[in-house]
């Protein structure tokens, strides 16, 4: 199928020119020849190029270019503009405002047509990549699914099968049981549940440059703030209640209040899991400079608790150390283990904090 531009232009020589120019080299050419018409256009035709002159009535290049950004449909078009004179005010904006790059006037035949050609493989090489790294996610996500989630929906249907079967014959006492232990396997299944749209949501951001540019400019948490909230949220986990000693400094961290939650979460129910019964975990932050370093140290039951460094092992072993470390390094930080087998585990974890 031949790939579609729209060309914005109100000379109407100059733009009869380029309409023959590119639909002779087989593209077919949707034209406009002001600002205004040329986003309706857009929106209809969703061309895979746009050519848009700086100057146009209606509204210019910068505010058709703004519109089109702001619109999730007309978002990821790619535009050149066309001007007759350039200068590095005028380039800073466009650029600001994502568009491609310039095609200086009056252009020859070569110009255009080598920038257009330039355009077009570039997306469709970046197409290309996007649908290999969908193809890596999903699977990825099919690999981790079926062990993750079937451990506790198999209890949830095994118990249930009995109570259905055998309802006439079980006392009261053990259909207590079973509705309790039914209850406990649902949990589990909802907590699986939620780690693993967890790490689907990551692994859908990382595919997204500009994405995870914009994480640690455009989020803040309070960590005292978040800290607490966390710390009452898992008060309500028979696995972690109870069990947890924390001490927060007050700083304001590059995390967005979700991820920075789940951080927290992933790996204190991590280290209550790896302990030993009725041990503490301690937690301890410290505000240094531009970064926030929390350290989480419990005894160890096994020697696999810091071994947990590759996605794929992580994936099968411990998805909430794959989703705390994927967000640490999303967010330009880190996480380590230190531990000393089969005594103590320490996960160091560093962010980027704002140094008022």
């Amino acid at each position: 199928m031949s790939r579609r531009i729209l060309v914005i232009e109100d000379a109407l020589e100059i733009l009869e020119n380029i309409r023959e120019l590119l639909s002779e080299a087989g593209w077919t050419v949707h034209c406009a020849m002001d600002g205004l018409e040329g986003v309706q256009l857009a929106r209809t035709v969703l061309p895979d190029l746009i050519l848009c002159d700086v100057m146009i009535p209606g509204c210019d290049g910068f505010e058709v270019l703004s519109t089109l950004r702001s619109e999730s449909l007309t978002a990821s078009i790619p535009l050149l503009f066309l001007t007759a004179r350039i200068d590095r005010n005028s380039m800073r904006r466009g650029m600001e405002l994502g568009a491609e790059d310039y095609i200086t006037k009056p252009f020859t035949r070569q110009e255009l047509l080598g920038a257009v050609q330039a355009r077009m493989e570039r997306s469709e090489f970046l197409a290309e990549k996007f649908r290999r790294q969908v193809e890596e996610l999903r699977g990825g996500m099919a690999r981790t699914l079926p062990p993750q989630l079937l451990t506790p929906l198999n209890g949830i249907l095994g118990l249930s099968s009995i109570l259905v079967d055998e309802y006439e014959s079980i006392k009261r006492r053990e259909v207590q049981d079973l509705a309790r232990s039914i209850g406990e396997s649902g949990q589990e299944l909802h907590r699986m549940i939620k780690k693993f749209l967890t790490y689907s949501e990551l692994r859908m951001i990382r595919l997204d440059p500009s994405r995870v540019e914009s994480l640690g400019r455009d989020n803040l948490s309070n960590a005292l703030e978040i800290g607490e909230r966390t710390m009452k949220m898992l008060e309500e986990d028979v696995v972690c209640c109870g069990r947890i000693d924390a001490t927060w400094v007050p700083a304001m961290i590059s995390v967005s209040p979700f991820h920075l939650q789940r951080l927290l979460e992933e790996l204190l129910d991590n280290a209550c899991r790896h302990s030993l019964p009725g041990t503490r975990v301690r937690l301890s932050s410290q505000a240094k400079g531009d970064r926030y370093r929390i350290a989480i140290e419990n005894t160890a039951t096994c020697e696999c608790q810091d071994r947990l460094d590759g996605e794929e092992l992580a994936v099968g072993q411990g998805l909430g150390v794959v989703i705390s470390r994927s967000i640490c390094e999303l967010y330009g930080g880190s996480l380590r283990f230190e531990s000393s087998i089969g005594e103590w585990t320490i996960a160091h974890v560093e962010l980027p904090r704002l140094d008022l």
